[in-house]
């Protein structure tokens, strides 16, 4: 849980998002897509963190509200890959890249998603990785690895 000075940080960068209770498969389906293009790039006419799978995939992967605000934002990206069988978004906060930096890696067959979230003032040099709620790997360094840690990948399928 974030505690302290930085959850007041998040919460006054906190913007107001709507969340749909449930993701179309055609939204999943369609989020390959997204591979090789920016996530503010429109495909399909919406940017990647505006994609309905998207957004119920990063909420229900990430118990902390915070965070998953944080995430869908979006800030300085490089562009969507594909590792493995997942779709793998890569973000961070302008001008803190080093410092705060997160993933969303999403599977498109079954849109089920993992979160990292990198903070170095709150997990120092390790990262957190979430899937449905929980936290299922710590990994050392940010969240920019080019491959999935194993538990992570079991997890979503």
């Amino acid at each position: 849980m974030i505690s302290g000075r930085y959850l007041s940080t998040l919460t006054a960068m906190a913007l107001p998002i709507a969340f749909p209770a449930a993701a179309a498969l055609s939204d999943s389906a369609k989020l390959a897509d997204y591979v090789g293009k920016y996530p503010f790039q429109k495909v399909h006419g919406q940017r990647f963190m505006e994609n309905r799978a998207v957004i119920v995939a990063v909420r229900k992967a990430v118990a902390e509200p915070l965070i998953a605000q944080e995430v869908l934002r979006g800030g300085v990206s490089t562009p969507i890959v594909l590792v493995g069988s997942a779709v793998v978004s890569w973000s961070c906060r302008p001008h803190m890249c080093g410092l705060v930096n997160w993933a969303v890696a999403v599977r498109p067959v079954n849109g089920k998603a993992a979160v990292c979230y990198h903070h170095y003032n709150l997990t120092g040099n390790e990262s957190r990785w979430f899937v449905e709620g929980r936290l299922v790997a710590n990994t050392i360094g940010d969240c920019g690895s080019p491959s999935l840690p194993r538990a992570v990948a079991a997890a979503i399928g």
